[in-house]
């Protein structure tokens, strides 16, 4: 066969393949063009916007924005399907609460809590053992529980909380300190008294610390941050703050499990989890005692005593029982999910006080180096917080995100 001809085919072949392997496009939907010629798709442009961000989950609203249409589609993953991405509230709240025999849990999430929660059930489809094992945690976010047991622990941590931004705005005397570390404290110090019942006292620990000392060495300079002593914290928080940085990072990987596995490897992320394990079977084996030893028709006092009820009470009624690996991924996803929750809702409430800081009755601000801030008026309850990111422009029509995996084949 001449030169020429086998030329021609192998271009041919060539042609035909990287055809075959370009990402093929939902009708009707928008997308980048661009995209569309790239083997890779829209991955080195979402990779590009995490590397300097680290927020995969804002690149996806953006893409709404830039093509100026709620429903966009996008190709993350090589060889793989289009994802469909859609930011109008009420399709999304549909989808959500009517259309879940259409609509399940996407692979990619199911990836990405692998690692960290085999058997929680935000990684179950929609099934039978998914209702039962849900249908046990599903009452400790149920007003009730929230105002009657929530509520309480979380007032609590917020009164040390205040009392330890007190004390170093004292030490401080006008200069910055760093505050955010603290409201992370203060949240798994409310939500460890959620869950179980008793309190680890972080925050107090951090205040006994630091009610002996009479003063600090401070810089001439106002604007420089004080390094406040720390007081020593459970080794626990530190395993939970280490997971969940690992499972931020799965959220932004184009290949979940195998990035865990590879961080799994690291000594400090396999010391977390190790302690983790421990923490959770010792605090499962105290629960239950203590359950055994209590009147249960008494209202419940922590999260676990409830679910340790809805455990009996579901064995009972239809024979089913829960797996102590499902208990303790669900607990430990309990601990996530709330502390999140409430440091986010610290800092937003924190953020709120600091942008109406010229009313007279809250105390006065001044920026620090870091993006800390100090009190400067202390004739009020300090409320000193770190300054955030600058929040990014309000994204329009992107209320909220659904990223389904489409099947169907593409024209």
């Amino acid at each position: 066969m001449a030169l020429p001809t086998l030329v021609l085919l192998a271009v041919s072949v060539l042609s035909v393949l990287y055809w075959l392997v370009l990402p093929r496009a939902l009708p009707g939907i928008p997308y980048h063009r661009k995209s569309r010629r790239n083997i890779l798709g829209d991955l080195p442009r979402l990779l590009d916007y995490v590397k300097k961000t680290s927020d995969p989950f804002e690149w996806f609203s953006l893409q709404c924005v830039e093509l100026e249409s709620p429903i966009v589609q996008v190709w993350i993953k090589p060889l793989g399907p289009a994802v469909v991405v859609l930011s109008d509230f009420r399709e999304v709240e549909d989808i959500v609460l009517r259309r879940t025999k259409e609509f399940d849990r996407a692979p990619f999430m199911k990836a990405v809590l692998k690692g960290t929660g085999p058997y929680h059930s935000i990684r179950m489809s929609t099934d039978e053992t998914f209702k039962a094992q849900r249908k046990i945690f599903m009452d400790t976010m149920s007003p009730a529980f929230l105002h009657e047991v929530a509520a309480p622990q979380i007032y609590s941590a917020t009164v040390d909380l205040v009392q330890l931004w007190r004390l170093k705005a004292s030490l401080a005397k006008g200069h910055p300190f760093q505050a955010d570390v603290d409201i992370i404290h203060a949240a798994l110090d409310a939500i460890w008294a959620v869950t179980v019942g008793g309190s680890v006292g972080t925050t107090k620990t951090q205040v006994d610390h630091l009610t002996p000392i009479n003063s600090l060495d401070l810089a001439k300079d106002k604007d420089e941050a004080v390094k406040m002593p720390k007081g020593p914290v459970p080794i626990f928080f530190s395993a939970l703050t280490t997971i969940t940085a690992a499972l931020e990072t799965m959220t932004s990987s184009p290949s979940p499990v195998l990035h865990h596995f590879i961080l799994r490897q690291f000594p400090k992320l396999r010391r977390a989890f190790a302690l983790k394990d421990k923490s959770i079977e010792s605090m499962l084996k105290q629960a239950r005692a203590q359950f055994l030893d209590q009147e249960h028709d008494k209202p419940a006092k922590s999260a676990m005593d409830h679910v340790l009820r809805r455990e009996v009470g579901a064995a009972e009624k239809n024979g089913y029982h829960i797996s102590d690996a499902a208990l303790k991924d669900e607990l430990f996803g309990f601990l996530i999910a709330v502390s999140s929750s409430s440091m986010l809702c610290t800092r937003t409430g924190s953020m709120d006080l600091q942008s109406r800081r010229a009313m007279k009755q809250l105390p006065q601000y001044c920026a620090g180096p870091r993006n800390t801030l100090a009190i400067t008026n202390m004739s009020k309850p300090p409320c000193a917080m770190p300054s955030l990111k600058p929040t990014p422009k309000p994204l329009p029509q992107t209320i909220s995100c659904v990223l389904v995996s489409h099947t169907s084949t593409p024209s």
